[in-house]
């Protein structure tokens, strides 16, 4: 997730250049990328037996449609 930020925060960066496609596309895939680790920590602290949903409920459903 780390490094996942790290290229989002350059991209976020670029001004103008948000613009461009090609831009946009990487942004999708990274934002893709974070949704993927964030859900599969709460799924592995479910498993656990540990329930957030009461405070990820939220954020499942708004990553859920990326």
């Amino acid at each position: 997730m780390e490094s996942l930020r790290r290229e989002w925060n350059k991209l976020k960066g670029m001004g103008t250049s948000q613009l461009d496609p090609a831009v946009k596309e990487r942004k999708l895939e990274l934002l893709r990328g974070m949704k993927d680790d964030l859900v599969g920590i709460l799924d592995f602290l479910q498993r656990q037996g540990i329930y957030l949903d009461d405070h990820y409920a939220t954020v499942r459903s708004l990553v859920a449609n990326l």
